[in-house]
């Protein structure tokens, strides 16, 4: 049963499930946000990941919806492409799993509202 594989939280991991910035698990990757400041050099490498990451998306989205001039942006839903239907929702996920090598829990893909969303899963998920 999935629920019976999720972690016991403790007081500790209140702040992660509250924060705007990660999706539990693991941490918040803005820890700026949270009043311990990031150094220039790490916050570049967070952008440059961000980039990638939307390069990555972009290619994905264009092949899987067949529309080669789609521009990718944070604020973009499924209501904003017609082809986006259920099965190409499961499709769409299981390709960027592959593509970046992670794994999203079902609430995790429910709790998603547009890519912005998505790419902030996907970033959490890498390694740091």
């Amino acid at each position: 049963m999935l629920l019976s594989r999720l972690p016991v939280l403790t007081p500790s991991h209140v702040g992660l499930i509250r924060c705007q910035h990660a999706l539990y698990p693991p941490v918040c990757r803005d820890a700026g946000a949270h009043g311990t400041a990031k150094s220039p050099e790490e916050k570049k490498g967070n952008a440059m990941m961000v980039e990638e990451i939307y390069t990555k998306v972009t290619s994905i989205f264009r092949e899987l919806f067949d529309i080669p001039d789609l521009v990718v942006t944070p604020e973009l839903t499924a209501d904003d492409i017609s082809e986006w239907d259920s099965i190409s929702h499961l499709r769409l996920m299981l390709t960027i799993e592959k593509t970046f090598a992670v794994k999203f829990s079902a609430l995790q893909i429910g709790k998603l509202k547009n890519v912005g969303d998505l790419v902030a899963l996907i970033q959490s998920k890498q390694p740091a």
